[in-house]
C-alpha cells in the first residue's frame, strides 16, 4: 500500500498497526489513530532517508517505525528491552531497597511487576499490576509508590483525604495512560470512589463525567490503607505471617467488600521498624540532611555515636519513620539552622 508518493507498507504491517494502537491508544478511536500513526510512520520515514540514495523511489514503512511512534505519542516503552534498560530493570529492587528500608518482600513484589510489564507479559484487559499496600504510618506505602512511579517512568498521585475528584485522574491517566496510579488513604474513599476503582481493577476501564472511556490496562495501581493496622501492631516475630495475611485479608474485606478485593492482584503487609531498619533509616535521614547542606556550600558531618543515639530510641510503631523525622528536627535541624 503507498502512504503518499513514494513510501510504501505492506498489508501484514498495516494489520500490525491496527492491533498495537488497539493495544496501547485505547483512549483514541477508529479509524483515525491507526492512520495517524501510518501516516507519522511516513513522515518519519522520509526524514530519515532524505539524504540517502534510493534508486528505487520509494521507500517502506517497517515494524520498527510503526512502534517508535506509537512509543513516542504514549510514552510506553516498546520494542526490544535496550542493554542498559536490561541492566537498570535487574538492579530495580537494589535501588529501591536503598530508599525504602525494611520491607524487601514489597520492594520484590514492585519490581516483579514492573519487569512483568516492561516484557509485556501483563494481562490486556486489566491494570498491569494492582497492589493494597497495607501497615501502620511511615513504614514506607507512600514512599515505595513514589519510587515505583518513578521507576515506572510517571506517577499520578490521588489523595483520598482531601477528597480527590474522581474526574482530576480520569484526566491525568488520559493524558499519561503509562503510570502508576497510587491512591492514598484508600479507606477515605466514599462508596462511589470504591465503585469507580472496582471497575478499573476489573475491567482495566472507567468512564468519566462527559462519558469518555478511560483506559486503565497501562496503568499499575497501587493503594495505601492502614485497615489492618491493630492487627499489626499486635503481631509478633514469632507468629505466623501466613495467619496474619489472612487475618489482614478479612479485615480488608469487611472494610471494602469481598468482591473489591478479590479484584486486588496483591495484598502487601509493610513491616513494622525494627531496630535495624530503624538504624537504616536514620543514617539514611541524616545523610539527606547533609546532602541537603552541601547545596548551602555547608558540610555535616555525623559520627557514629549520633546515629547509635537517634537509633536507640524506643521504636513508636504507630508513628514509624515520622518519629525519626521529628526527633532529627527538633534535635538536628533546628540547631544547625541557630548556627547558620
Amino acid at each position: 500500500v503507498l502512504v503518499g508518493d513514494n513510501v510504501e507498507i505492506s498489508d501484514e504491517l498495516l494489520m500490525t498497526t491496527v492491533k498495537l494502537t488497539g493495544k496501547y491508544m485505547r483512549n483514541r478511536t477508529y479509524p483515525d489513530k491507526a492512520i495517524d500513526v501510518v501516516a507519522s510512520a511516513a513522515k518519519a520515514v522520509l526524514r530519515k532517508n532524505s539524504n540517502s540514495a534510493n534508486p528505487l523511489g520509494v521507500l517502506t514503512i517497517t515494524e520498527k517505525d510503526i512502534i517508535s511512534v506509537i512509543s513516542s505519542d504514549t510514552n510506553i516503552p516498546l520494542g526490544d528491552v535496550s542493554e542498559n534498560e536490561s541492566k537498570s530493570l535487574d538492579s530495580l529492587e537494589k535501588r529501591i531497597g536503598d530508599c525504602v528500608k525494611g520491607q524487601s518482600e514489597a520492594v520484590k513484589s514492585v519490581s516483579e511487576a514492573i519487569r512483568r510489564s516492561r516484557a509485556g507479559i501483563s494481562e490486556n484487559s486489566k491494570p498491569r499490576a494492582s497492589f493494597l499496600f497495607t501497615g501502620t504510618s511511615g513504614v514506607g506505602k507512600t514512599l515505595l509508590a513514589h519510587h515505583a512511579g518513578k521507576e515506572f517512568g510517571n506517577i499520578i498521585k490521588v489523595d483520598l483525604e482531601q477528597g480527590c475528584s474522581k474526574d482530576s485522574f480520569m484526566e491525568k491517566v488520559w493524558k499519561d495512560p503509562y503510570s502508576v496510579v497510587v491512591f492514598d488513604k484508600i479507606e477515605k474513599a466514599d462508596s462511589h470512589m470504591i465503585s469507580v476503582l472496582s471497575s478499573i481493577l476489573e475491567n482495566g476501564y472507567a468512564f468519566d463525567a462527559s462519558g469518555n472511556k478511560v483506559d486503565f490496562t497501562n496503568t499499575i495501581i497501587i493503594m495505601t490503607t492502614n485497615v489492618g493496622e491493630k492487627s499489626i501492631l499486635n503481631f509478633s516475630d514469632k507468629e505466623d505471617r501466613v495467619a496474619l495475611k489472612k487475618r489482614i485479608t478479612t479485615e480488608a474485606e469487611d472494610f471494602f467488600g469481598t468482591t473489591f478485593v478479590n479484584h486486588i492482584d496483591e495484598i502487601i503487609i509493610f513491616n513494622k521498624l525494627n531496630s535495624d531498619s530503624y538504624r537504616e533509616i536514620a543514617k539514611m535521614l541524616l545523610d539527606l540532611l547533609d546532602h541537603n547542606m552541601k547545596d548551602k556550600k555547608i558540610n555535616i558531618k555525623f559520627d557514629e555515636s549520633v546515629i547509635n543515639y537517634i537509633s536507640s530510641m524506643n521504636i513508636n510503631h504507630s508513628s514509624g519513620a515520622y518519629q525519626l523525622k521529628k526527633l532529627i528536627r527538633e534535635q538536628i535541624e533546628k540547631p544547625v539552622a541557630n548556627m547558620i
